[in-house]
C-alpha cells in the first residue's frame, strides 16, 4: 500500500512539474486510540524511508508525543532518523494541569524546545527553520541566529 501511495503521489507531482521535496509532518499525540501508531517515531521513519520523503519536525508535536511515549525528545528524534529531518517548525507546547496543548508558543518557553534546536543545529541537519509562532518573533530570530553562529 505504501509503495502504491508513493508511486501515485510522485507521478501526480511530477506531471504537474513539482520537483521539490515532499515532507511528512510528525503529529502530536492525543490519547484517543487513533494516534497510538502514527505518532511513533519508528512509524514516521518507516513511512519517510519507504516513500523517499523527508520529515518536517514540529517541535511542539515532538515534545508532546515524546512525553506520551515516555521518551526523551532527543531519543524520539533519533528514532525518526536525524538524516530525514528537512524542516523544523520552531515552536513549543503548553503544559498545564497535567495536559499538553499544541498552541505554538515561542520555542524557549519550554526548555526541551531549545535543547532540541541546539541538537539539530549542531548537527547541521535541518535545512529550514520555520518559526511557527506569532509571539516574540524578533527574540526568537535573535536566539536562533546566535545558536546557528555558535555551531559554525
Amino acid at each position: 500500500m505504501v509503495e502504491t501511495m508513493k508511486k501515485y503521489i510522485i507521478s501526480k507531482m511530477l506531471r504537474r512539474g513539482y520537483g521539490r521535496e515532499i515532507l511528512i509532518e510528525n503529529l502530536d499525540y492525543h490519547p484517543t486510540g487513533a494516534y497510538e501508531y502514527v505518532c511513533k517515531p519508528e512509524f514516521i521513519s518507516k513511512i519517510a524511508r519507504k516513500t523517499g520523503c523527508k520529515v518536517l519536525l514540529d517541535l511542539a508535536h515532538t515534545i508532546i508525543s515524546a512525553h506520551a511515549f515516555e521518551m526523551n525528545a532527543i531519543d524520539f528524534i533519533e528514532n525518526i532518523g536525524i538524516d530525514l529531518i528537512y524542516e523544523v517548525h520552531v515552536n513549543s507546547p503548553l503544559h498545564k494541569e497535567g495536559k499538553w496543548y499544541d498552541i505554538n508558543e515561542p520555542f524557549y518557553y519550554y526548555e526541551a524546545g531549545k535543547e532540541i534546536l541546539e541538537y539539530l543545529i549542531e548537527r547541521n541537519n535541518a535545512i529550514l527553520l520555520n518559526i511557527e509562532c506569532e509571539k516574540e518573533i524578533a527574540e526568537q530570530i535573535e536566539i536562533l541566529t546566535e545558536m546557528v553562529q555558535r555551531s559554525e
